[in-house]
């Protein structure tokens, strides 16, 4: 069986985004809820120029009676003083592009890895990269 190679390209390259997409959307949402200052990674990318700080704000709110809500966001601060306040679902979607890249070149590095060990030469054992000296 013949397998056109530019295909089989695609569809590995296809795999690992799903693989990124898919692993970065709940890691990063979890890295939000577990890690609240996680949220000031995104501040390069998600504060307005001028900015001279940026922090993240955590408080508790009380909704109904009985329930309980805690509640974070990254505030940008400008020269002037004014604070620009970030929504969750920026934060959250650069923090996915994070993990996605982290996630990215993991993969690369372990597919050089690999193909590097398939073109090792082989000693007389049949072990590939030489056994032990």
């Amino acid at each position: 069986m013949v397998v056109n190679q530019s295909s089989s390209w695609v569809r590995r390259a296809a795999t690992a985004l799903v693989i990124m997409v898919v692993g970065a959307l709940p890691l990063a949402a979890i890295v939000m809820a577990i890690v609240p200052v996680s949220k000031r990674l995104t501040a390069p990318i998600l504060c307005p120029a001028g900015t001279v700080r940026a922090f993240v704000v955590s408080y508790t709110e009380h909704p109904k009676p009985g329930t309980t809500s805690f509640k974070s966001e990254l505030v940008c601060e400008g020269a002037d003083g004014k604070l620009d306040r970030t929504g969750a679902f920026m934060t959250w979607f650069v923090l996915s592009g994070y993990a996605a890249l982290g996630i990215g070149l993991n993969m690369a590095k372990n597919a050089a890895l690999a193909k590097g060990r398939r073109g090792a030469p082989r000693d007389e054992s049949g072990i590939q990269g030489g056994g032990p000296s």
